[in-house]
Parts: structure tokens; C-alpha cells; sequence
């Protein structure tokens, strides 16, 4: 019986160690996907705000304020950790290694190098659709906000909500 209870003990601490093993590959594996990604020249102060002031140009005044508070707050090395646990989450350590392999290929690479400009340009792509058809959605909104308050007249109720 003391056997039967050693080999438990001893599976046990090899499943445990082994699932810490898969971790630390997984960690590395997410780490390096980070490093490679290049994420953190889009997670620099200086890219997020000179962001914020295209969206905004009324902010530039602020610049300074701005840089000193993403310094402070949204530094690449202190969001590393959270950013691979999230890599960790989406994939698994297999999928982590297989994703790092792929972005060793000359068309990884191009991948990485092309892919900030890609996301900009759909970005874009979807803002000016939206704004050449921002209209129709305002009409929509405001007929359909007509519907619900003279729907609401006719039974008491209140606009958005059921009349019970």
C-alpha cells in the first residue's frame, strides 16, 4: 500500500513539474513572439501620443504631459508580462512556437514589417465607408427614436423600455 502511495506521490510531482516545464516554454515562446512582433515600437509613449494628436491636434500643447504620463504608465518592459500572459490565453505553446517559426520566414517577416500599415489602411478603409454613409445611420437612429416615442405615447411607456 506505502508503494501504491509513493508512485501517486511521485506522478503527481511529475505531472505538476512538467505542466511548470510547459509553462516556462510557453513564456518563452510568448516572449519571443512579442520581440519579434516588434510591439514595442507601437508601445512607446512617442507613437501613442503622436496617435492621440493625429485623432486630436487640439492636444498638442500638451505633448510633454502626454509623453511624460505614457512614459510613466504605458512602458513596454512593465506591460511585457501582461501582454505574454494574453499571448498565453490566445494560444497555446504549440501554436506560440509554430507562429515564432513562421515570422523566421522571409514572408513572417514581411508579415511583421507590412502588418502596421495593413491594419492602418483597413482602419481608414472602415472610417470613410462609415463617413460616407454616416447619414443614413443618423436617419435610422432619429426615425427609429420617433417610432419609439410615439409607440411609448400610445402606451405610457417610456422610450427603450416596455410598458407593463
Amino acid at each position: 500500500m506505502n508503494m501504491k502511495k509513493c508512485l501517486v506521490t511521485l506522478l503527481a510531482v511529475l505531472v505538476v513539474k512538467t505542466s511548470f516545464a510547459s509553462s516556462d516554454e510557453a513564456l518563452r515562446a510568448a516572449e519571443e513572439l512579442l520581440s519579434m512582433s516588434g510591439i514595442e515600437k507601437t508601445f512607446s509613449a512617442q507613437v501613442m501620443v503622436d496617435n492621440e494628436i493625429a485623432r486630436n491636434p487640439s492636444l498638442e500643447p500638451f505633448r510633454g504631459v502626454m509623453e511624460d504620463f505614457f512614459n510613466k504608465y504605458m512602458d513596454y518592459e512593465s506591460a511585457r508580462p501582461e501582454l505574454a500572459a494574453l499571448y498565453m490565453e490566445a494560444f497555446s505553446e504549440q501554436e506560440l512556437k509554430q507562429i515564432v517559426a513562421f515570422y523566421k520566414t522571409p514572408a513572417g517577416k514581411k508579415v511583421i514589417s507590412i502588418m502596421p500599415q495593413l491594419v492602418k489602411k483597413v482602419s481608414q478603409i472602415g472610417m470613410s465607408r462609415l463617413q460616407a454613409n454616416i447619414g443614413e445611420l443618423k436617419a435610422a437612429i432619429q426615425q427609429e427614436a420617433a417610432r419609439m416615442s410615439s409607440d411609448s405615447q400610445s402606451t405610457g411607456a417610456t422610450p427603450g423600455t416596455t410598458a407593463q
